[in-house]
């Protein structure tokens, strides 16, 4: 059997099982997902080379476009299992970190997701693709928001983290409705009420590189003040300036570590452009196709990183990985680490779960 045909396969015996969809729908997703691994690729004609069916190059090309412009195709609830079993993996520990972020494509085009942080990496949950220029608005953040809400178990603590493109007080104002916490950057321009009831800009506070200062009960926005609120404010040395990270939660050390989280999803991103998926050299344009395409991409990003975490947690790391230096991260661990089962004519680990706690929910396979 060949190597495109086990890849396809293992994909569409597992995926089948979990995601309750339309098989043409899932065969034509897992001849995708088949095409990205082995091409390294996200052009469609050199995914159609090496898709594990007969015809012309034209044609696997043409079956491709098919199922990105199909517009019947909604992409959370294909999505969703997947979404389930990482969001309840990632409970059991009480309390999940959300990223939020907007990561550019092309032109205009830009993803908005929102990811869950996981080992020095993030996980994508839910997007959208938005072409415009300039921030997305509150009602687009907190529609992805609510997408999450019905997957999130009762009692778990759940903390935003995001940068200043989030700092709106609509959104706030909603978490706040919805009982969770947010580490969001403001910007040094931003106003607040000092003790003596006068508004300053943070900036005018006179931070010294190495410092860091908490402020607990003050109110932010002088147009529309919204309060109390507290801030964390460090300037790491060697930055060009100090955070200003707000949160409605006690503003302490805790508050930055959870910030520095933020910075995790620029490895993802870095994995799904130039360090190994690609989406930034697309040449599609329209929203709902890139969506789409995002769709295989993260499910191929999951296995891999569930794949990679599987390797490390069973002690065979070395076998892909420097012994005395470890240069390669979960993402490339599993890119590896199927590559060579591929080329012994090995087995297929699959799995869509990751490993924050001793026990997943079952979403496994070999």
């Amino acid at each position: 059997m060949t190597n495109n045909q086990r890849i396809y396969n293992t994909l569409f015996s597992f995926i089948n099982s979990i995601i309750d969809q339309r098989i043409t729908t899932i065969k034509s997703l897992c001849l995708l997902m088949t095409g990205i691994f082995l091409s390294h690729s996200i052009h469609l004609s050199e995914i159609a080379d090496e898709l594990p069916i007969s015809g012309k190059s034209d044609s696997l090309v043409q079956r491709i476009r098919r199922f990105l412009k199909n517009k019947k195709i909604d992409d959370k609830a294909v999505y969703n299992p997947i979404d389930r079993g990482i969001i309840q993996s990632a409970s059991a520990g009480g309390r999940i970190r959300l990223i939020v972020d907007v990561t550019p494509v092309h032109g205009n085009l830009k993803i908005f997701s929102i990811s869950i942080a996981y080992r020095r990496r993030a996980v994508p949950l839910v997007w959208k693709v938005i072409d415009k220029a300039g921030t997305t608005d509150a009602a687009t953040q907190i529609e992805l928001l609510e997408h999450l809400i019905p997957l999130i178990p009762k009692g778990v603590e759940v903390v935003i983290i995001g940068d200043g493109e989030f700092r709106s007080t609509g959104l706030i104002g909603w978490l706040y409705t919805k009982g969770w916490h947010y580490r969001i950057r403001v910007a040094k321009d931003t106003y607040m009420r000092d003790e003596y009831g006068e508004w300053i800009q943070l900036q005018d506070l006179n931070l010294s590189p190495g410092e860091t200062i908490f402020l607990q009960g003050v109110f932010l926005t002088k147009e529309d003040p919204k309060g109390p609120v507290n801030l964390a404010i460090t300037w790491k040395k060697g930055e060009d300036g100090p955070w200003y990270i707000v949160t409605d939660q006690p503003a302490n050390w805790g508050t930055l570590t959870d910030y520095k989280v933020r910075m995790w999803i620029e490895e993802m991103h870095g994995d799904l452009k130039g360090h190994g998926l690609h989406i930034d050299q697309t040449h599609l344009r329209d929203t709902s196709r890139i969506s789409r395409l995002f769709l295989a991409l993260s499910i191929l990003y999951v296995w891999l990183m569930h794949t990679g975490s599987w390797v490390i947690k069973r002690g065979w790391r070395d076998q892909v990985d420097r012994n005395h230096r470890r240069d390669i991260s979960i993402f490339h661990i599993g890119y590896r680490w199927l590559l060579r089962q591929l080329a012994q004519a090995l087995p297929l680990h699959i799995g869509l779960i990751l490993y924050f706690w001793t026990h997943p929910p079952k979403l496994t396979g070999s």
